[in-house]
């Protein structure tokens, strides 16, 4: 119907957050007919939410995220990658923060790293265990300690077991 729903769901106190039973966030969107792999791009600077009754709610917004033009629902059956895979981050070039999406065909022990050329770690993103299925990773442009890193040619590096994938990206300021 040209509207996607984020984050649908009803607070239940006693059962939390029962998927599907109301739009939290709904925007309305159209798609072009003759492009090939529709999506929607949000970029989140700030948000502001509310109850029904309007009363504010604490919300956090940060970077961004791809949305593809398919139906999701509830009820929806969830078909997992085939393979291990690293994409290309996006936007690239950036400033200041890209997103960085792989895919894991199972359960893997996953570590996502940046490194400068020449082979220094400059950020830890993920060292965890993750499930099968699409993830995504956010980069601000800062080190491990948060200091800003400056423009340039980087390395992000994904382990996920015995799996190695490396891409760059560029920094501009």
């Amino acid at each position: 119907d040209g509207n996607y729903d984020f984050l649908s769901a009803i607070f239940n106190p006693e059962l939390g957050a029962v998927p599907g039973n109301g739009p939290i966030l709904r925007l309305d969107v159209e798609f072009s007919e003759n492009i090939q792999n529709p999506s929607v791009i949000m970029m989140l600077t700030s948000l502001t939410s509310g109850d029904s009754f309007l009363s504010p709610i604490l919300s956090v917004a940060s970077g961004f995220g791809q949305f593809t033009g398919t139906n999701l629902a509830a009820d929806a059956e969830i078909s997992l990658p085939l393979e291990f895979a690293l994409h290309p981050n996006y936007p690239n070039p950036f400033n200041p923060s890209t997103m960085i999406t792989y895919d894991l065909a199972g359960e893997a022990n996953v570590r996502l790293q940046v490194y400068d050329l020449m082979g220094r770690m400059i950020k830890n993103i993920i060292n965890e265990t993750q499930p099968a299925g699409r993830h995504l990773a956010v980069w601000n442009a800062t080190d491990n300690f948060g200091n800003p890193v400056s423009a340039g040619v980087y390395i992000y590096r994904l382990w996920a077991d015995d799996h190695v994938f490396n891409r760059k990206m560029i920094l501009i300021k």
